[in-house]
């Protein structure tokens, strides 16, 4: 739904098709389902359902201007200086993800050409982050830095906390709340870039990282709060 930003009237909407089905569970909503849409001067990004391509609107009428071609499944994207870096695969956290193989692709987002395509094993969803140089994110135990230009590793570091495991489920009954209290399931790590430094924060810690070569400068304690983002 777009509306106007001075009086909040609707200037259009726009179904979305199968959106949050049966593949997600009670209380469960996935960090890349709040990263399929992005509001760029006049137009309007945006996967209308799960598994659609990435489409460009409009931004006053809703018209569709085209179809951002290769994008078909992009779970997440972000948008940087005319670039989408998208995140192809199965979603993160559904109850049938395999967690394996995804794709980073970057395209040019005016004309729709691929810059590169990169496959990323076991990554954690909605820990993409760019800014300048460099597109970051996390796997199950590294924080990763690649080249906005080629797509090619910068530098990786090992991080084992990050490892997110799903929460084991005994049939008729609930989760186990010490489990689920352990970091360790279902819980999104979060990456913030400056001019120098990478910072990723998870349920149990923050470590600062030097952007430039990855050297680790410093660990913090983290707290537990639930939802927090």
């Amino acid at each position: 739904i777009a509306r106007d930003a001075f009086n909040g009237c609707e200037l259009w909407r726009k179904p979305l098709d199968g959106w949050h089905a049966t593949a997600s569970y009670v209380k469960f909503v996935p960090t890349q389902i709040q990263r399929r849409i992005a509001a760029i001067g006049d137009k309007i990004y945006c996967t209308l359902g799960y598994t659609v391509p990435i489409g460009v609107f409009d931004a006053a009428t809703g018209e569709k201007l085209k179809t951002l071609a290769g994008t078909a499944n992009t779970v997440e994207f972000v948008y940087d200086r005319g670039v989408i870096y998208a995140v192809i695969g199965q979603p993160y956290g559904a109850r049938n993800s395999t967690g394996e193989v995804v794709t980073l692709k970057a395209f040019n987002a005016e004309s729709g050409a691929e810059k590169w395509s990169k496959k990323i094993s076991e990554y954690v969803g909605g820990s993409l982050a760019v800014r300048d140089a460099s597109v970051a994110y996390c796997t199950n135990n590294q924080v990763v830095c690649r080249d906005t230009a080629s797509g090619g590793v910068i530098w990786s570091a090992d991080s084992p906390g990050l490892n997110v495991k799903a929460p084991r489920r005994v049939k008729g009954k609930r989760p186990n709340p010490k489990a689920l209290a352990g970091g360790q399931d279902n819980l999104n790590p979060t990456l913030v870039l400056t001019n120098a430094m990478l910072y990723c924060s998870t349920v149990n810690s923050v470590k600062a990282y030097s952007r430039q070569d990855g050297k680790l400068a410093w660990t913090g304690k983290n707290v537990q709060n639930y939802m927090k983002g």
